[in-house]
């Protein structure tokens, strides 16, 4: 019973100064959040089909009519919730990814891109297997949509980590 007790104290305490750190802005916490947070933002979208909002945080001058493709303002809009890319906007034509660094093994909240229909897609995580799990905006049926797909068949994968957050409330860099 004692060891439990003195396991249980020292998982506390172990927890409690993670904790601290974080809230003084000691450890690497704020980009694994805000990446989880990304993620957790866009799977909160999945069967949405609407993508004004999407449009209208992510466009410089979001005047109506939004172009029809949409995923990648999709991506933009969930990077933007969770205070990643702030200050980058979507460029009709170019997107926003291009200036980001390519990454052979993506991470949560990473960009992936494919070639073929000029698709954008939210890196949710790469499973055991290496599959990647993505949440794609503009997807099957015209919503929010999740998929699984051979990392291989990506055309590349960008890395959001030049637009995180360094320490909570230290605005992002622009790319």
């Amino acid at each position: 019973m004692m060891r439990w007790l003195l396991a249980f104290g020292t998982l506390a305490l172990g927890a409690l100064a993670t904790l601290l750190r974080r809230r003084a802005g000691g450890d690497a916490a704020p980009e694994l959040d805000a990446r989880a947070h990304a993620v957790e933002l866009a799977r909160a979208e999945i069967g949405k089909g609407d993508p004004t909002p999407y449009w209208r945080d992510t466009l410089s001058n979001p005047t109506p009519p939004f172009p029809h493709d949409w995923c990648g303002a999709f991506a933009l809009w969930a990077l933007h919730q969770a205070g990643i890319a702030v200050g980058v906007h979507w460029v009709i034509g170019k997107g926003f990814a291009g200036n980001l660094p390519q990454v052979k093994v993506p991470e949560p909240a990473d960009i992936a891109y494919f070639d073929h229909f000029q698709h954008h897609a939210l890196v949710d995580h790469v499973d055991d297997a290496g599959q990647v799990h993505l949440i794609n905006g503009n997807g099957l049926g015209g919503k929010v949509t999740t998929s699984v797909d051979d990392p291989h068949k990506v055309t590349a994968f960008f890395s959001v980590a030049p637009l995180l957050p360094t320490s909570p409330g230290t605005p992002t860099a622009n790319v």
